[in-house]
């Protein structure tokens, strides 16, 4: 919502961001639930979670 809505007023420095603290996010929770859990299941959780 908040990326649709600094894309319609022409915001893009605010657009980027959103986007990457978004990104950075989900690699955060990635990498945080593949070493919660270093097994297999741990591997699927990390692709799923996000």
């Amino acid at each position: 919502m908040m990326s649709g809505a600094s894309a319609g007023r022409d915001s893009w420095y605010l657009f980027a961001s959103i986007g990457g603290l978004e990104s950075v996010g989900r690699l955060t929770l990635m990498l945080a639930a593949a070493f919660t859990v270093p097994t297999l299941v741990g591997l699927e959780v990390a692709t799923v979670a996000p």
